[in-house]
């Protein structure tokens, strides 16, 4: 049973019923927020009494979905490892390193718990439209196979093949184009404008940011409510941010306690598009006309909630760490061969980020743990090949 109260907008505060299927503010058109009755939740003592289900759903009494897992359209997402690699860490300036290996979801990636909890919420549409530069067209093409639903997807011209293989065989409709707003708003209109199509890239914004939730309610339990000193987070839109902020906040609210004393959150951005970076600046941001694709999944095009964000990081401390593609490419190669594992090029940025920050912290002798949203193996083509 799900304790989902309203969809709230946190830019202006306009609330809507759950059972409205309303997701996107109609005074300043952000994606919604879901809010829960905690109340109710907290005094039903909820964080002792979790579903048993596997993977994410034993977290569906804080989840927008209001059927049976069952009934809804999942591959049992979650419940993914956190891998002990503390035997390379000294490697990288480390003492201790934990990995958040999201590579093992079904479609091999972190958004695969948003689209599945996206796609056993809505009420079912004929079809499906997303534009995106990285892995989560890879997850919208799967859960569209098992949902027999189309999913249409608009994607630059430079993705990855492996990325577009995996899509076509999942059976997507995709559209290469030129990476910029006005291309990728002539082809909406010329190809889908007649169409009825539920568009993950607004109204899906509030159930990514649940199933990214999850991740993080994992790791307070995994971790037995002492969460690692330091988290490095890949973020380009900053969704994985407010993820993590409303799972701290919706797990306080509930009575929970975090036994560490403080964690101290790294937000992970490329270089040549780092838009938190510019929010805490207060500097316009705009997005690069030249997409890089080592790392897809950092960049963006658009970023939601910035007032929320800047007082999530504000508030907390959080800091803010650009990377290069120099050191991603680096930091994959020499992770590989001296740990058995192939990190996502994001992960590689994570501890990219991290490890660059070592040198001026007192990180070192701390617990480290880094999100790796992605399965490694499909960026070896971007990433494996490159010649040095």
């Amino acid at each position: 049973m799900s304790y989902l109260f309203q969809f709230t907008c946190p830019e202006c505060g306009y609330e809507v019923d759950a059972l409205d299927n309303v997701f996107v503010c109609p005074d300043c058109e952000n994606p919604l927020l879901a809010t829960y009755d905690l109340y109710r939740a907290r005094k039903e003592d909820y964080l002792n009494h979790l579903e048993n289900l596997p993977g994410m759903w034993q977290f569906m009494g804080l989840l927008p979905v209001q059927q049976n897992p069952s009934a809804s359209f999942n591959f049992q997402e979650g419940g993914t490892p956190i891998l002990n690699l503390s035997r390379v860490a000294s490697a990288f300036g480390l003492n201790k390193l934990y990995i958040k290996h999201e590579g093992v979801n079904p479609a091999g990636n972190l958004a695969d718990r948003g689209i599945s909890v996206t796609y056993s919420t809505v009420e079912h549409p004929t079809d499906f439209y997303i534009e995106d530069n990285g892995t989560r067209v890879i997850s919208a093409s799967a859960y569209s196979a098992l949902m027999k639903k189309k999913l249409f997807a608009v994607v630059p011209q430079f993705y990855p093949r492996l990325f577009m293989g995996e899509c076509k065989n999942y059976g997507a409709d995709l559209q290469a184009v030129k990476w910029n707003n006005q291309e990728i708003e002539r082809v909406k209109k010329d190809s889908y404008q007649n169409k009825e199509l539920f568009n993950l890239n607004l109204e899906g914004i509030p159930f990514f940011i649940e199933g990214a939730k999850t991740v993080f309610l994992e790791l307070l339990w995994q971790f037995k409510f002492f969460l690692p000193e330091y988290i490095a987070i890949p973020t380009g839109d900053g969704l994985l941010a407010v993820a993590l902020w409303k799972a701290l906040d919706e797990f306080q609210k509930l009575g929970g306690i975090i036994k560490t004393q403080e964690t101290q959150v790294y937000l992970i951005q490329h270089e040549n598009t780092a838009p938190l970076q510019y929010l805490l600046m207060e500097e316009p941001w705009e997005p690069p006309l030249d997409f890089d694709t080592i790392a897809p999944d950092l960049f963006v095009r658009h970023v939601f909630f910035q007032e929320l964000l800047k007082k999530i990081i504000d508030r907390f401390k959080w800091k803010v760490v650009t990377v290069s593609t120099e050191a991603i490419i680096s930091t994959w190669k020499k992770f590989a061969p001296n740990s058995g594992f192939l990190l996502s090029a994001e992960g590689s940025a994570a501890l990219a980020g991290i490890a660059s920050a070592v040198k001026n912290s007192n990180i070192r002798n701390r617990n480290v743990l880094i999100i790796n949203p992605s399965l490694g193996s499909r960026f070896i083509d971007t990433m494996g090949f490159i010649r040095d």
